[in-house]
C-alpha cells in the first residue's frame, strides 16, 4: 500500500544547514524536492565521482573472486581516487599505443609494395644534389611521363606503376602523383609496432591486477553520489536573512 504523503516546509538557521540536513538524512523520512544548487565543493565532488566512475569502466567486466577490503569515509575516497587516477593514466597510455599501432599498420601496408628500404638514403642523395623521387602512375600517366628523365620501374601493378626518377632542380612535376616516402624503413616500423604491442600487454596486465579494487571503487562511487545529493541540496537551499528553508514530502502519519 502506498503511504499518503504530505508536503512540508522546513526552516532552519542558515548556519545550521549542514547539521539539519545530516539529521534529516539519518531520519530518512523526508523526500526532498529536486534542488539545483552550486558550490565549489559540489563541483569538486562531481569531478571526483566522474573520475571514479571512469575508473570502474576501465576495469575488466569480470569480478575477481577475492577483493581488497574497503576502508570507509575520507580514506575510502582517497584510495578510490588514487586507483582511478592510475587507471586513467593506464587507459590513456594504452589508447596512445593502440593509435600508434594502427598508424604503423597503415604505413607498413602503404609502403610494403616497394619493399624494405632506408628512407635516409633518399635524404643522403638529395644532400648530394641528386633528387630521386617516387611516382605512382596510371597507364595514361605512364604514357606521358617525360622520357628525358633518368628513371626505372620499382613496381608494376595492374592499375599503378611505381617509378623512381631523377628530377632536375626546378622541374615541374605537379601533373603526376608523387609517392611520399616513409619516415622509417619497414623493419624499423615493425620493431616499433612490436614494442608498442608489448607495452599494451604490460598495461593490460597492470589493469587486471587492479581489478581487485572493483568493490572499493563502487563503494566510493555510491558514497560520492550521496555526498553530491547532500551538497546539491545544501547549496540550493533558499535563504532569508539568517534563515534557510527547503521543501519536501513526508508520510502523512
Amino acid at each position: 500500500m502506498i503511504a499518503t504523503m504530505k508536503k512540508v516546509f522546513l526552516v532552519t538557521l542558515d548556519h545550521r544547514k549542514q547539521e539539519t540536513l545530516s539529521q534529516l538524512k539519518e531520519l530518512g523520512v523526508m523526500h526532498l524536492e529536486e534542488f539545483h544548487g552550486y558550490s565549489g565543493h559540489l563541483e569538486e565532488l562531481q569531478k571526483q565521482k566522474a573520475r571514479v566512475t571512469r575508473g570502474i569502466s576501465i576495469l575488466p567486466p569480470e569480478r575477481p573472486e577475492e577483493e581488497s577490503a574497503a576502508p570507509s569515509g575520507e580514506k575510502l575516497k582517497e584510495e578510490a581516487l588514487e586507483i582511478s587516477k592510475r587507471l586513467e593514466q593506464l587507459s590513456d597510455q594504452r589508447h596512445s599505443h593502440n593509435e600508434a599501432i594502427e598508424r604503423l599498420n597503415r604505413e607498413i601496408e602503404r609502403v610494403s609494395p616497394l619493399g624494405d628500404f632506408d628512407p635516409g638514403d633518399l635524404d643522403f642523395l638529395r644532400e648530394k644534389g641528386i633528387d630521386l623521387r617516387l611516382f605512382m602512375l596510371t597507364k595514361d600517366d605512364r604514357a606521358r611521363f617525360p622520357d628525358d628523365l633518368t628513371q626505372f620501374v620499382v613496381r608494376s601493378g595492374k592499375s599503378l606503376t611505381h617509378v623512381a626518377a631523377l628530377v632536375p632542380e626546378g622541374r615541374d612535376m605537379s601533373d603526376f602523383i608523387e609517392f611520399e616516402p616513409p619516415k622509417k624503413s619497414i623493419a624499423e616500423m615493425e620493431r616499433e609496432r612490436e614494442e608498442r604491442r608489448e607495452s599494451v600487454a604490460k598495461i593490460d596486465g597492470e589493469i587486471d591486477s587492479l581489478n581487485g579494487y572493483t568493490a572499493l571503487l563502487e563503494k566510493a562511487d555510491a558514497l560520492l553520489g550521496e555526498e553530491i545529493e547532500f551538497e546539491n541540496v545544501r547549496a540550493g537551499m533558499d535563504r532569508e536573512d539568517s534563515l534557510a528553508y527547503l521543501a519536501g514530502w513526508v508520510p502523512e502519519k
